[in-house]
């Protein structure tokens, strides 16, 4: 039996700028990268992922918001938009967008994630070795710090070896990203 999966275009969300906005220097790359691939019409929905993971001073709602309400303001319908807005890093952006695809009936999909090149090497090994599914990415090349860049090859390594993010190391990181910990 052939079935038509519908396609996603997933941006997963990175800074947020006091208060409440995203990011030039990331969030926004990707939106605005991501707007010009639905206006090509090859997806069917966008899926904008992220939760609340800066201090409250930054970020009092969930970044999936933000960039839905980015979305919705550029035109975009707000129908055609699907939101995770749980996840505070790479693994939950994975793990819950497969969540809300299920709920929204879309899974399985073929999915392309908007995002720096680098992260989406994550995205795409967090699909593949934790769920089985092959994406499609698009790898947006804008300037990040040397730190930023050598970090990622580090997560890279670090999602190859626990590809569902259950392990010590991810789990700690969650905890010091998710708001409680940030203004405690």
């Amino acid at each position: 039996m052939f079935v038509i999966q519908p396609k996603i275009l997933l941006i997963p969300s990175c800074g947020i700028q006091p208060v409440d906005f995203p990011s030039p220097q990331d969030t926004l790359i990707r939106l605005r990268q991501g707007l010009k691939l639905w206006h090509m019409a090859a997806y069917d929905m966008i899926l904008v992922t992220g939760g609340i993971f800066h201090p409250r001073w930054i970020q009092t709602k969930p970044a999936a918001h933000i960039m839905r309400d980015w979305l919705v303001n550029q035109g975009v319908p707000e129908d055609y938009i699907l939101t995770e807005d749980k996840s505070v890093d790479t693994f939950e952006n994975v793990n819950n967008s497969v969540g809300v695809l299920m709920e929204a009936d879309a899974w399985p999909a073929e999915i392309t994630v908007v995002t720096q090149w680098q992260h989406a090497l994550r995205f795409a090994t967090t699909f593949l070795y934790g769920h089985g599914v092959w994406i499609k990415t698009f790898g947006l090349h804008y300037p990040v710090s040397l730190t930023t860049s050598l970090n990622e090859c580090l997560f890279i390594a670090y999602h190859l070896l626990d590809p569902t993010g259950k392990g010590r190391l991810a789990a700690r990181n969650r905890e010091s990203r998710r708001q409680d910990a940030l203004t405690a």
